[in-house]
């Protein structure tokens, strides 16, 4: 059998050179591809030598695994070579996965075959990222703005050169840019370079992608000025008043220094504040500065303002507050007037026209005649005056001296407006009558059904001329509270300045404030004349002492009689499961005894409303009474009928009783003088308890008795009822 030498060539870029392999009496070694990327081809070149020392003709060349001859560059199928000749084939290397893969090329010349090793190495990734930057987060980059870079190298992954194609992908690649230094034969590495430059605000991210392997970048795009807050809200504020300052906050994002610019589109009602801000540059990279606000409205109502910062709209609000006072009439006359008369009253009517409350002083009259004309107020009392609301002031005019009066009623306020001013005029003119004192006033009040002490009225002539007097009589709201008791006035003739006196009594058969005039009909101006007369009279005593008592279906009321009235004619109680009776009529009237009521056959567990009237007899209205305003009671009847509480017992010995209740095991009490346990007692099954013997109880002690059962909810023991009484 012939032998065949083969001698292949195998020229490696990667190796650097060549080998040859031999077969049979050829020596030779093994050939390496290096390594390759899964799924790409790498050829190299071989070429056979006829050593066998003879002529031959190849049948085929083959090689197995992941490495093939393509039929194209085979030079060697088919070929008769001479002792020395040679011929060329190309050897591909596609590997499959990553790993090493080896295998053998076959020249088969029909008669012999000769094989020779291949080996190569697949990797996964031609390019791989390497040297990673260790935060690839760029943070805050404002719009607009372009980052510094981030560095990556780019590293080949396989023996043999090739290009990278390195690009940008994922969710946001507009949003950054990358450059790098890789050429399309790329031996060892190169490097690429990422920036993130926002378009937008909001979080970013993109994919810096080679081969199948990805790194991930990310940044948050933010707004190349921040103005905050975008809006200020200064709720109310007082006109004429500056609130307290708010800041507006201006920061830059921006990768260098700016100029802030600011307007205040509300100068009137804004105070604005920018010199943190403005006469300077603001430094880059989140660099801030403060602009100050102040509400200082100039009229009441909504006031809105826009604080315009860097193109960003600040929005100012702020209501400003003010109450108004408007006094209405402006002006008041009242005509003409006879001296030491007064006249009827005109009202002056102080509105609050604003939108806070009013807060009104004393008012004063002023001007050339002020102590001709005189006021009541209402407003001080009134004060403050609510939005939409008012007071009023009474004005008189009381003139003393004859002709034209003028004065002014002067009404300061905290109002926006200032003081409010009314002009009072009136003419003084002879007067008929005048009284003294005027008007008559009863400052004590006194009970109803009795009289005042008298109050005697001087009635004095003031014309030029006789002054004949017709009458003299009651009128008014409540004439028949008041008594004329006396006077030398009726049919009288009084001339220049004589007087002559009426005798007036308060004399009240109802509770309350009363009023009336005292009238004389008379020839002079302005008849009839009159002079006001004002008391009040109150309810007549009550009963002293009055205590209640209750037990389970009964109660106990005691009292004494309250002073020695010889008007007193007697008590009356009066019960009521409704409503606290208003009077000796309003409910149901109960019999009793000399200082004492007994009311029993009552419902267990029940509220009675009791109040204990004193009647007296009506000395202003014979044959009619007068009543006390009455003293109240309120009892429940309750578990415990003896001794009763809130009751006062004599004996030591009293027997404490009960209602039925569901118990198990009977019933049991504590007893207590003040905070002390002074007995207990268990296992009771009736429904009573005598203290007798060693539980004797003792004179001026208060008690307070706790009776427990043991019902089948509760078989621990609960406590149903208490009473608290006092032995004598």
């Amino acid at each position: 059998m012939r032998k065949l030498a083969v001698l292949i060539a195998l020229v490696m870029a990667a190796a650097g050179g060549s080998s040859a392999l031999g077969a049979g009496s050829v020596d030779g070694q093994a050939r390496d591809f290096g390594r390759v990327a899964v799924g790409d081809t790498q050829t190299l070149p071989e070429t056979i030598t006829n050593v066998s020392g003879g002529t031959l003709t190849i049948q085929s060349v083959s090689a197995g695994g992941p490495f093939a001859v393509p039929g194209g560059p085979d030079q060697c199928t088919g070929a008769t070579l001479n002792d020395g000749d040679q011929c060329s084939v190309e050897v591909d290397y596609t590997p499959g996965s990553a790993g090493a893969d080896s295998d053998t090329l076959t020249v088969d010349t029909g008669s012999d075959s000769d094989t020779f090793p291949l080996s190569g190495t697949g990797v996964a990734h031609r390019f791989v990222f390497t040297n990673q930057p260790a935060n690839p987060d760029f943070g805050n980059v404002a719009v607009g703005d372009t980052s510094g870079g981030k560095q990556i190298t780019v590293t080949n992954n396989t023996d043999y050169p090739g290009n990278p194609h390195v690009q940008l992908g994922g969710s946001d690649p507009g949003q950054f840019a990358e450059s790098d230094d890789c050429t399309a034969t790329v031996a060892t590495d190169c490097t690429a370079t990422v920036r993130f430059q926002p378009a937008s605000t909001g979080q970013h991210s993109a994919q810096l992608q080679v081969d199948d392997d990805t790194f991930t970048f990310s940044g948050t795009g933010v707004a190349g000025t921040v103005v905050q807050p975008d809006a200020v809200a200064f709720g109310d504020q007082r006109v004429g008043t500056t609130s307290a300052v708010q800041p507006v906050t201006v920061t830059n994002n921006r990768s260098q220094a700016i100029t802030v610019n600011v307007t205040n589109g509300n100068s009137v009602d804004y105070n604005v504040d920018t010199s943190d801000c403005t006469g300077q540059q603001l430094g880059a990279n989140g660099q801030s500065c403060s602009i100050l606000v102040a509400f200082s409205p100039n009229a009441q109502g909504q006031q809105n303002g826009t604080l315009t910062v860097e193109g960003q709209a600040v929005q100012l609000t702020g209501r400003g507050t003010a109450s108004t006072a408007d006094a209405s009439p402006s002006s008041i006359s009242f005509g003409n007037q006879p001296i030491f008369t007064q006249s009827t009253t005109e009202n002056v009517t102080v509105a609050n026209n604003g939108n806070v409350p009013l807060n009104v002083s004393a008012p004063q009259l002023g001007g050339t005649n002020p102590g001709q004309f005189t006021f009541s107020d209402g407003c001080q009392q009134a004060s403050p005056v609510p939005v939409s609301g008012q007071c009023t002031i009474a004005v008189r005019f009381v003139p003393t001296i004859q002709g034209p009066l003028d004065a002014t009623l002067q009404i300061d306020s905290d109002a926006g407006n200032g003081r409010q001013t009314v002009q009072l005029h009136g003419t003084g003119t002879p007067s008929a009558v005048v009284f003294g004192p005027a008007p008559v006033q009863f400052k004590r009040p006194h009970h109803a059904g009795t009289f005042s002490s008298k109050k005697t009225i001087t009635l004095t002539n003031r014309t030029n001329a006789p002054l004949a007097i017709s009458g003299v009589r009651l009128g008014g709201i409540n004439p028949n509270s008041f008594r004329i008791t006396a006077g030398n006035c009726r049919t009288r003739t009084l001339t220049a300045d004589a007087s002559c006196t009426e005798t007036v009594r308060f004399a009240p058969n109802e509770v309350g404030v009363k009023s009336a005039s005292l009238v004389v009909n008379d020839n002079g101006p302005n008849s009839p004349h009159s002079v006001a007369l004002n008391a009040r009279a109150t309810y007549p005593n009550d009963d002293v002492n009055v205590l209640g008592a209750v037990g389970c279906d009964a109660t106990k009321i005691t009292w004494r009689r309250g002073g020695t009235s010889h008007r007193f004619a007697r008590t009356v109680i009066v019960r009521s499961r409704t409503h606290i009776p208003s009077g000796p009529n309003d409910g149901t009237r109960l019999p009793h005894g000399r200082g004492v009521l007994h009311d029993h056959e009552l419902e267990h567990f029940t509220a009675y409303q009791y109040r204990v009237f004193a009647l007296y007899r009506s000395h202003t209205r014979p044959g009619t009474y007068n009543h006390s305003r009455g003293v109240s009671l309120h009892l429940t009847t309750g578990e415990i009928c003896t001794p009763m509480d809130g009751a006062a017992i004599r004996t030591t010995t009293p027997t404490a009783s009960w209602l039925k209740h569901a118990t198990l095991f009977g019933y049991s009490f504590r007893l207590f003088h003040g905070e002390k346990q002074v007995q207990v007692k268990r296992s009771v099954h009736a429904l009573q308890f005598a203290f007798t013997g060693r539980r004797r109880l003792r004179h001026g002690f208060r008690y307070t008795l706790f009776l427990y059962a043991y019902p089948p909810a509760h078989p621990e023991g609960t406590s149903i009822g208490r009473t608290t009484f006092r032995v004598r």
